[in-house]
């Protein structure tokens, strides 16, 4: 449902769409920013540690907004602001929530969590049953943010069945078919670099556990989950037939190809300005310029260049690279912290690490889809360790 609001404009600014869900989340920040300041009292030391890692957010689209000036005038700075802000400081309005959260409202979230894996796990199927493409793209509008968000899933499902969380044998049922499925959505997807990120966090999973137990289950439920995703590899046509080209540089145009040309464009972009780059999105708009020497892209403007890291360059400069990169490392620090004393740490940095990776082939961090689950399970292992810290969990099962 939220996938398909997100969608619905209500006006535009220039050619920029304002969306519900944008207008809601909005509002929420606005509300929230005001209860935070105005509550300075109420908010534990603790939960102060995570202030750096939005103050970056916010900084994140300084440099962005300085160059679209430079280079188009206050109009396109504005909507190169607004651009920034939702693909990336949108979603980390769960981060403002945090500090006002109690237990009755962590009961309510995780139920919505394992709500939320049962809406993916129906949503694969029907996706599975009615799709007649060869690449499922689900309700994600692209194969690659589905393959991405089916590791997510995966992430998600793995991590719960093997908490205390989880209780009553449906339940974790429900969740070892939701793993199942994302593997098999994975393969469909024909995202290689979802696959790849895939095996990448896998491997993560099986050292992240502590408890010989508890590390046994993880490792069993892995290997199967590795070994039924050859399977489905091996008997999706399509999926063999993508990685056979790849493999036998028989790569056709509209992938590999595409993106090496977009990533050599970029980089002569960002030769040009490289300090605070072009402005949030407005890049696009100057590669039109710089395209005659490639072939794939001739007489075409570059909207992305299907590289996170390159897109940031030319978007906000080597300040706005610098900044993202110390954001992920803060949040990397904090997780790595909490790893063992948190199931949603565990999770979240899964999902870092394969966003990290996934950015190399994709704007991972820019998919609304990914950025927004993202940050809601960034935001829920924050909670999820305060409430620890101060005893309001007393290892209760839910």
């Amino acid at each position: 449902m939220i996938a398909i609001v997100f969608w619905i404009p209500i006006f535009k600014i220039g050619e920029f769409n304002i969306t519900i869900l944008d207008s809601f989340l909005v509002l929420i920040i606005s509300y929230f920013l005001i209860k935070r300041f105005g509550n300075q009292n109420k908010i534990k030391k603790e939960k102060d540690e995570i202030n750096p890692i939005l103050i970056l957010t916010i900084l994140f689209l300084i440099p962005g907004t300085i160059s679209a000036f430079y280079f188009s005038g206050i109009n396109i700075a504005i909507i190169s602001f607004l651009l920034g802000m939702k693909k990336w400081l949108i979603y980390s309005v769960f981060l403002l929530l945090i500090p006002f959260m109690n237990s009755n409202s962590w009961k309510a979230n995780l139920k919505i969590i394992i709500i939320t894996i049962l809406i993916m796990l129906g949503l694969n199927i029907l996706s599975i049953i009615s799709s007649e493409q060869l690449r499922i793209v689900s309700v994600f509008q692209n194969p690659n943010v589905y393959g991405i968000m089916c590791v997510f899933f995966f992430n998600i499902s793995l991590g719960l069945i093997t908490s205390t969380y989880v209780k009553g044998p449906l339940l974790k049922v429900s969740l070892i078919v939701s793993i199942l499925f994302c593997v098999y959505g994975l393969v469909i997807s024909g995202s290689r670099t979802a696959m790849f990120g895939f095996f990448l966090v896998t491997i993560y999973w099986l050292y992240s556990q502590k408890e010989k137990k508890a590390k046994l289950k993880l490792r069993s439920i892995i290997l199967f989950g590795i070994f039924i995703l050859i399977i489905f590899v091996l008997s999706n046509s399509n999926s063999l037939n993508r990685w056979n080209d790849l493999l036998s540089n028989k790569e056709d145009t509209a992938s590999v190809a595409y993106r090496g040309d977009a990533i050599k464009v970029g980089l002569r972009m960002f030769l040009d300005s490289p300090i605070v780059g072009y402005g949030n999105s407005n890049f696009s708009e100057f590669s039109g310029n710089y395209v005659n020497e490639n072939a794939l892209l001739i007489n075409n403007q570059i909207q992305t260049t299907d590289n996170q890291y390159t897109d940031i360059l030319l978007e906000g400069g080597i300040v706005g690279l610098a900044i993202f990169i110390i954001s992920i490392l803060l949040m990397l620090k904090y997780l790595l912290k909490h790893i063992f004393g948190s199931t949603f740490a565990k999770i979240s940095l899964a999902n870092l690490i394969l966003l990290i990776f996934a950015g190399f082939g994709m704007p991972s961090f820019y998919s609304p889809f990914s950025s927004a689950m993202y940050w809601y399970l960034f935001s829920f292992a924050v909670w999820e360790i305060n409430i620890n810290e101060t005893k309001i969990v007393n290892n209760k099962k839910y």
